[in-house]
């Protein structure tokens, strides 16, 4: 009633077809419509420890209360596939792909829906599909920052930066005060080499979301690309503090490229408390050559 009203004092001309999507409701319980909404601001913060198992017993809830809700179905599809990401186990994929395609079957034409098969497929490996999605979200959704957002990321990642670029500030224009919006935008000028305007970029992430580790640690390693150690330090520090562990293997890798091995040792054994099995174990090798303990290297 609310958009009508405005529609009508601006003397906008609705189509048919807005109109009748703008009388169209999701779903008909109110509860359903505050957990999704509630999951969905836990999706957005995805470095904060479990929120995804709140966003996941969340969607859950929506469809318990309204197993018709296709968006609440495409949601958990989405944090399904996230947790996919995390364990590599087979039954999570197997989640996502049904929960999408009850959501589809429910709803096919819905821009919420199609934006969660859109984020499979690139998961999948089908950027191409995942674009042709987009694109017709955004013909009928035009105001979807989310859908500029990773189309955005899909064509740069696909070899069409200047397009993608344009679709990554058109998601920054329609929602500034998301750091969702920006952090993308500084991924891809880093690895564009355009360090200063992924600081930019970073910069706002944690001005938006002071608490995000992520965002210092990024930040962290953009000063550290421009051999700016002192705010390179600084900010992983800043991640730590704020629970990112991962910044210590940042840390250990600058303080190894400066020669201070006992600092490097620290912070790659602090890493190795994190992730014990992984990689970190062949640096800290390094580290144990470099110092002639040859032992504890092998």
């Amino acid at each position: 009633e609310v958009a009508l009203a405005v529609a009508q004092s601006l003397r906008v001309k609705l189509s048919a077809a807005t109109r009748e999507r703008m009388h169209q409701a999701p779903t008909t319980s109110v509860e359903a419509l505050a957990d999704y909404s509630q999951a969905r601001a836990f999706m957005e913060r995805p470095d904060v420890k479990g929120n995804l198992d709140r966003a996941i017993e969340l969607f859950q809830s929506a469809i318990q209360k309204d197993s018709h809700f296709a968006q609440a179905h495409g949601g958990l599809g989405e944090a399904y596939w996230r947790r996919y990401q995390q364990t590599k186990a087979d039954e999570w994929s197997i989640k996502a792909r049904d929960a999408i395609n009850e959501a589809l079957r429910l709803e096919p034409s819905d821009a919420a829906v199609r934006y969660s098969l859109a984020t499979i497929n690139r998961g999948c490996g089908r950027p191409d599909a995942a674009i042709e999605e987009l694109r017709k979200v955004i013909a009928t959704s035009p105001n979807m920052d989310e859908a500029h957002r990773l189309l955005g990321e899909l064509l740069i990642e696909t070899g069409h930066s200047p397009e993608g670029y344009a679709s990554l500030q058109r998601a920054i224009a329609l929602r500034p005060a998301s750091w969702t919006n920006h952090h993308p935008l500084g991924i891809a000028h880093y690895r564009a080499g355009h360090y200063a305007d992924a600081v930019v970029s970073f910069k706002r992430v944690i001005e938006l979301q002071p608490d995000s580790a992520w965002g210092y640690q990024i930040l962290g390693t953009a000063y550290h690309a421009m051999d700016d150690y002192p705010n390179a330090v600084a900010n992983y520090e800043k991640a730590i503090a704020l629970g990112n562990a991962k910044a210590y293997s940042n840390l250990g890798l600058l303080y190894y490229s400066r020669g201070d091995l006992a600092e490097a040792e620290r912070c790659y054994k602090e890493a190795l408390k994190l992730e014990p099995n992984s990689l970190k174990q062949h640096a800290l090798g390094d580290i144990y050559a470099r110092m002639g303990r040859a032992a504890d290297a092998r």
